[in-house]
């Protein structure tokens, strides 16, 4: 069996976890994603990472695409100049945000970007600054995805919102996020009723499964639902393809950290020239589970 992403390829991809600081408490969110505990990155240090990444990605004959994530990455002042000085230096930039910043601030932030994963949190979210900033951005021509953390008793609440902007601007790609009772873990979904269910999984087909003659195509929410995501013994391609940065500045091939840490930016790195066995019994992040695996 082969499973792997549905994504361009002649890309490096990394999830860089900038830091944990955001003034909203989402009830659904991970405390370690929001208390403010670590403190903020380096900007020297992340500007001498991204000129290594950059390095290492054309050894490989490919370039760097990063997608920097929070907390609420626009809380850290020194986020424009990281975003301008990777942009100068090549590399595709994504921003995973609520996007609760002034327009001026907004318009500053745009130019850098190629790919937007803009959250929508129906605890906090002001409708209006949300399709503002959503309208500056397509105006910019990022590539917009709209994310919507679906909680099941503000379901249908998010769902008009939803429609509204799937009317609107129907070249913008759209998501439902399935929310789990225990974050970060990502093993137990809400307790959402058979139709909103329904909702959640199969929206996209952005991996693809080969067995044998037989290609299928699913994407992680229905693999969480179906219990599909299972590798423990497979060969994953983490570290080569993609890798993560988290918060404390410690490179890893994965969020579930097979293999160890690499390094730490402003430091050596040790880049994986080879592939990993999985050790673990279920694949439970979203971006992980994009790394090619094949059955030994």
């Amino acid at each position: 069996m082969r499973v792997e992403a549905t994504r361009p390829r002649g890309w490096f991809w990394v999830d860089w976890w900038l830091m944990n600081h955001c003034s909203w408490q989402c009830s659904y969110c991970p405390e370690l994603l929001r208390t403010g505990s670590i403190s903020m990155p380096s900007l020297t240090d992340c500007r001498a990472f991204v000129q290594e990444l950059v390095g290492h990605a054309q050894s490989l004959g490919l370039r760097p695409r990063i997608k920097f994530t929070g907390g609420e990455p626009t809380e850290w002042t020194s986020l424009d100049d990281l975003l301008s000085y990777a942009h100068s230096q090549g590399v595709i930039i994504g921003l995973r945000t609520n996007a609760n910043v002034s327009s001026d601030r907004w318009q500053q932030l745009c130019p850098s970007l190629t790919d937007l994963e803009l959250n929508y949190h129906p605890e906090h979210t002001q409708s209006s600054v949300y399709m503002l900033n959503l309208s500056r951005a397509l105006e910019h021509d990022i590539n917009v995805r709209c994310v919507f953390n679906m909680l099941p008793h503000k379901f249908e609440e998010t769902e008009q919102l939803l429609a509204k902007i799937r009317d609107k601007y129907p070249s913008v790609s759209i998501e439902r996020r399935m929310l789990f009772n225990d974050p970060a873990v990502n093993h137990v979904p809400m307790q959402y009723t058979e139709p909103q269910q329904a909702k959640l999984v199969r929206q996209s087909g952005d991996i693809r499964i080969t067995q044998d003659s037989m290609i299928s195509y699913t994407d992680y929410p229905t693999m969480i639902a179906d219990k599909a995501n299972r590798f423990e013994g497979f060969n994953c391609s983490s570290g080569q393809e993609q890798i993560i940065v988290d918060a404390w500045g410690r490179v890893a091939r994965g969020h579930c950290r097979q293999g160890g840490h690499l390094g730490s930016i402003g430091g050596i790195i040790n880049w994986p020239t080879t592939s990993v066995v999985c050790r673990r019994p279920s694949c439970d992040n979203a971006f992980d589970i994009l790394a090619t695996k094949v059955s030994l």
